[in-house]
């Protein structure tokens, strides 16, 4: 449990300001000071309680770092690499901190529930945006802010930024909202739950964000086949689902083509239509990047090519490639070999729907922010961090839960969590 009423307050007030970015002071938001002070209670209670601290993810990021660390040797922006190095070690003990805390799902599911709320009042936020509401408190900030912008000029482009500074930001937030509330049980009232998800998906609409409503694809997809595997309709519903896809662009390719070369600002895929010319730029910043791949092949030190290039790679994978060398880039496939891990574990070891329910969910939420990561950084995100943490606890709840049921199962798990703990050390 969330150790003590403070604690819980913080871990709450975290998540209502989470998607507030406009109000950043020395980079951090005001979600930042809550979770630091969400840090600094809850370490001195681990300490009081002689609470069995788990270190999850230690492995893959000791190498990210080891990667980090050559690339500074270059000396190109020590000052500047050091900061990201901070960054991530404060992203890493956030992890860490709210894996540790939260131990039953009565309060896990407690906190993805003020989640979804704070979610679905910002996809309300990011529709009224879309189409030139006005809101008043959350003035647009960030790049749109530097052009003189507006909700005009943003509904105009087919795009909004709720409280973000940019709208693929705004997009990311909202993927994850969605798939937070596809894993868990609540509200139980189907219409209800339609409804919310409905306007979760406008928000991501809203944003106009390519990559999101493409991660959000693919990643339903395998939700919805993991899900049908469970219920033993695999192959019937595959076949469906093929037909239907098949049939749908068959018959609708000529309007959805007609659609996105439409550059009238009425059109409701104007902001889906540039996907060409930001592929073309994304090119264009991918050859700077595996240049100076090229030129430093042990890395140029972490967020450092922004200071070289005058702009972010917009791709995660080549972005540790170029700045940490190869030894960064293979611990950033650990962190995440590690992440469908957990998945695969807690999908061979669920025993009830509610289990199923939660593993396709963060599955398929785990796919749409790796499809995301292939066109934007995203991993220095604190909603991001917070998912993983949400990924593990879903492992570790199930894992307690199933364990504690049967006592056969109990020894193949925890066989399986020493190997696990083995791989971390």
């Amino acid at each position: 449990m969330v150790s003590g009423k403070l604690g819980y307050a913080l871990a709450v007030a975290s998540i209502i300001l989470l998607p507030i970015e406009k109000w950043k002071v020395a980079g951090l938001g005001p979600a930042d000071f809550f979770l630091i002070g969400f840090i600094i209670v809850s370490w001195p209670a681990f300490w009081r309680a002689r609470t069995r601290i788990s270190f999850p993810l230690i492995f893959p990021w000791w190498v990210i770092f080891i990667g980090g660390f050559i690339g500074l040797l270059t000396g190109i922006a020590i000052i500047q690499g050091l900061i990201a190095v901070a960054q991530e070690i404060y992203l890493l003990i956030m992890f860490w901190t709210v894996v540790n805390v939260i131990k039953d799902r009565e309060t896990f599911y407690k906190l993805l529930r003020v989640w979804v709320i704070v979610g679905v009042i910002e996809s309300v936020m990011l529709l009224m945006q879309r189409f030139g509401f006005r809101i008043p408190l959350f003035p647009i900030g960030g790049k749109a802010d530097i052009l003189g912008a507006d909700e005009s000029y943003l509904s105009s482009i087919g795009r909004a930024v709720g409280t973000f500074l940019n709208t693929n930001a705004a997009g990311g937030y909202m993927l994850i909202s969605f798939f937070i509330l596809l894993a868990m049980p609540y509200p139980r009232n189907r219409w209800i739950r339609y409804t919310l998800l409905a306007l979760m998906l406008g928000g991501i609409f809203s944003t106009g964000s390519n990559s999101a409503l493409g991660g959000l694809g693919l990643g339903l997809l395998i939700a919805i086949l993991f899900w049908a595997h469970r219920r033993g309709r695999t192959v019937l519903l595959g076949l469906g689902a093929g037909i239907i896809v098949g049939t749908a662009v068959l018959l609708s390719a000529p309007t959805i083509s007609s659609a996105m070369s439409s550059s009238r600002d009425e059109s409701a895929f104007v902001a889906f239509s540039r996907a060409g010319h930001k592929l073309e730029k994304r090119l264009i910043l991918w050859t700077n990047g595996t240049d100076l791949s090229k030129a430093h092949p042990y890395g140029i030190g972490p967020n450092v090519t922004s200071s070289i290039t005058g702009i972010s790679l917009h791709n995660d994978y080549l972005a540790f490639y170029t700045e940490r060398g190869q030894i960064g880039f293979i611990g950033l496939i650990l962190l995440l070999g590690e992440l469908f891990y957990w998945l695969v574990l807690a999908a061979r070891d669920g025993t009830k729907w509610r289990h199923h329910l939660g593993t396709g969910a963060f599955t398929a939420g785990l796919i749409g922010l790796s499809i995301m990561a292939s066109v934007h950084e995203i991993s220095h995100g604190r909603a991001v961090w917070l998912f993983y943490a949400f990924i593990y606890i879903h492992y570790k709840l199930l894992w307690a839960e199933v364990g504690q049921k049967s006592p056969e199962t109990a020894v193949r798990l925890q066989s399986n969590r020493s190997s696990l703990e083995v791989a971390h050390s």
